[in-house]
């Protein structure tokens, strides 16, 4: 029986903006732009300096960037009504390759901090899913074993990450097949 279910954030609960800016002008996550992303989400470089890299690797500048990065940002409330659901039956943790500096504000603005018993941010601990330790830590700080926790993300690198450490993985594509891969592992919804 699970008894928690630990969710990524961007394109999960949150858009993506770097991943909808890339798109947006043509951009792939390599090269500059996915050393800078890296290092960013590994804690090794701060904002600043990232979006620096981004506008030196685009043309642009980094004030736009920031800016266009707000523009492309959109909470997904269907999700956000299913986690407040869950709340009351599972313990919840938030994962996250990113910086503090990043999620916080997102996190403050739609008040969504007390809906997670945990929330581990890559940069503040150095290390990023999909490597076994961030998943690991999770679960520690969650109190429950691997085969009690179900980890929800859009990238199948990190669902497989959470597999091999006995998480069971779910590839989110949207929410309609998220909810239907939740209750075909009997989970409430």
């Amino acid at each position: 029986m699970y008894k928690a279910i630990i969710f990524d954030f961007f394109d999960v609960i949150h858009t993506d903006h770097q991943k909808a800016w890339l798109a947006k002008y043509g951009y792939k996550r390599e090269g500059g732009f996915a050393e800078a992303s890296d290092q960013l989400d590994s804690g090794q470089i701060d904002q600043e300096i990232y979006f620096q890299r981004y506008a030196q690797h685009s043309g642009s500048t980094p004030e736009k960037i920031k800016q266009e990065f707000k523009d492309l940002s959109k909470i997904d409330n269907d999700i956000v009504k299913l986690i407040k659901k869950l709340k009351s039956h599972y313990k919840l943790g938030l994962l996250s390759n990113t910086t503090t500096d990043e999620l916080r504000p997102i996190l403050d603005q739609y008040d969504l901090a007390p809906l997670f018993n945990e929330i581990i941010i890559s940069a503040d601990v150095k290390m990023t899913k999909p490597e076994p330790e961030i998943f690991q830590l999770i679960l520690k700080r969650l109190q429950v074993s691997p085969h009690e926790a179900i980890f929800v993300d859009d990238n199948p690198n990190n669902v497989e990450g959470a597999n091999a450490v006995g998480i069971k993985g779910v590839l989110h594509k949207d929410f309609d097949s998220l909810v239907a891969q939740l209750n075909n592992l009997g989970v409430k919804t």
